[in-house]
């Protein structure tokens, strides 16, 4: 697994290396194919049985016990924006 990735990382950026073109068109296609890849299994799990609508029952509906949407929604957020924060005060002192 380290080779395949090591391998991978190493062909990326020899493509980026060869031209900023190719290595956006590069990116490009293997987004495109990641994209069509969650697709497939999503699509797959419907088929073969191993997925069920009611996993989409609707966000509002609030079991017994839990947060508000709004609550848990913000408090599940905050160490993101700390994240965001933290990356976003890094670049300012490099001034």
């Amino acid at each position: 697994m380290k080779l395949v990735a090591t391998l991978s990382i190493l062909a990326v950026a020899a493509t980026n290396i060869a031209g900023i073109r190719r290595g956006a068109w590069l990116m490009g296609w293997l987004t495109a194919l990641k994209l069509v890849l969650l697709a497939v299994i999503v699509v797959w799990a419907f088929v073969t049985g191993g997925g069920s609508w009611a996993n989409f029952s609707p966000i509002g509906r609030q079991r017994p016990g839990s947060d508000p949407i709004v609550q848990a929604l913000a408090s599940g957020m905050v160490a993101a924006f700390f994240s965001f924060g933290g990356w976003w005060d890094l670049s300012k002192l490099r001034g």
